[in-house]
């Protein structure tokens, strides 16, 4: 397909006596006359008059636009340049927090509710805001005491209040917005897409935290064009803003409550597959079961879904601490591990922690008294290589008078 821009440069290259690669089957009606009349013509001011005859924009007016198009264009002017020529003109990818929140762009933080979304955006907050801080893996933060805009579109500007104080956010580098009684912030209306522009702009922060997507449409989650003209104006605002932008947004809902968050994926996000392909990083966080029992106020995981820009991070974690004389804080770590239900090798494991916790016994010894318990010499041998910092020997393994003993805790 040819479009008229193309057909019309063709026209006016060969005015130009340029090499012309365009097959004139290919033409439009209207072009093809054109390039008929002026093939046959000996000098350019005979081509022009040619091409005036043939359009015949005299007795045509509506031709008299395509006679100036033509004449309009520069001879060779259908050129793209190559990525060598403007690559100064493109920004270089920056991180806000390395390998989690980059600058710029769109970052998703994606939960199940009361998961800790805006404790996490709070606590991130409180990092930046303050002077020579860290991040919770422990990457000092480059540009610390900077400002943070938050957007409580939930409004609840009670509760992000009292946390404020308690976690001793910077409050002069923390300007608090949320729309006023009975609005809904719609950020797919353009008069509140200039209103937050302008609080960005006025903020000059090094973080926008938008609590959350749910709440800044009121088309639903799953109409396209309203929630591409929402992420469009988001991916803008954080390019303009050259800051990191954290988008908080629900998961799919699922039945039970932990173990199905443990294999949680970019697919999980409620709404449109547009969500998702706006987001360069997109960061899970999830309640993790590590105990038998399920437990709501358990620990954390942060992980990244998506991050087409860079390597994947090593997840993190963290438990909610409660704080004197109220609230909570948060203690950053590992990720936690996942609670699995214990093997025969395990129980086996137990049994014989308990049977050494009253004295060191041979293995002969060891034999016999599983019996009793259905554990084989093999199934006891293979629990204590399962766990060699709970169980050790005594003396070499083959001496006779070898006994098995129970490491304590100093010892490991």
């Amino acid at each position: 397909m040819l479009t008229e821009r193309i057909q019309a440069q063709a026209i006016v290259d060969h005015l130009a006596g340029l090499e012309v690669r365009i097959n004139p089957n290919d033409l439009t009606e209207i072009f093809a006359k054109c390039w008929r009349a002026i093939q046959d013509k000996p000098g350019k001011a005979e081509k022009l008059e040619a091409l005036g005859e043939a359009l015949d924009f005299q007795n045509t007016p509506t031709n008299a636009d395509i006679y100036q198009r033509i004449l309009s264009l520069r001879p060779g002017g259908m050129r793209i340049e190559p990525l060598d020529e403007i690559k100064d003109t493109i920004a270089p990818i920056e991180w806000v927090w390395d390998g989690w929140i980059p600058r710029g762009m769109i970052t998703i933080l994606a939960a199940v509710p009361s998961a800790g979304k805006t404790g996490l955006m709070l606590d991130l907050a409180r990092r930046v805001s303050s002077k020579g801080g860290t991040w919770p893996d422990g990457k000092p933060i480059k540009k610390d005491s900077a400002n943070v805009l938050y957007i409580d579109a939930e409004n609840q500007p009670e509760v992000i209040k009292e946390r404020a104080l308690s976690w001793k956010i910077n409050l002069k580098r923390f300007f608090l917005k949320w729309p006023e009684d009975g609005e809904v912030f719609d950020l797919g209306d353009d008069r509140n897409q200039d209103m937050v522009y302008e609080w960005a702009y006025a903020a000059k922060p090094e973080l926008i935290n938008i609590d959350s997507f749910g709440s800044i449409n009121s088309k639903g989650e799953n109409n396209i064009e309203d929630v591409r003209k929402i992420l469009s104006y988001l991916t803008m605002l954080a390019r303009d803003s050259k800051c990191g932008l954290i988008l908080s947004h629900h998961l799919r809902k699922r039945s039970g409550f932990m173990s199905p968050l443990l294999d949680l994926s970019q697919d999980d996000l409620r709404g449109s597959s547009h969500i998702v392909a706006a987001a360069r990083a997109i960061l899970g966080l999830s309640v993790i079961q590590t105990t038998e029992e399920a437990d709501p106020n358990g620990p954390r995981k942060l992980n990244a879904l998506k991050m087409n820009i860079g390597p994947y991070p090593t997840p993190l974690g963290f438990e909610m601490v409660p704080g004197y004389p109220t609230g909570y804080s948060l203690k950053w770590g590992d990720a936690p591990k996942p609670y699995r239900e214990p093997d025969k090798v395990d129980l086996c494991a137990d049994w014989l922690a308990d049977i050494l916790a009253d004295s060191d016994k041979p293995l002969k010894e060891l034999v016999k008294l599983g019996q009793n318990e259905d554990f084989s010499k093999g199934l006891i041998i293979r629990a204590k290589q399962k766990y060699p910092g709970r169980f050790t020997d005594t003396k070499a393994r083959r001496d006779p008078s070898n006994t098995w003993k129970l490491v304590k805790n100093d010892e490991r």
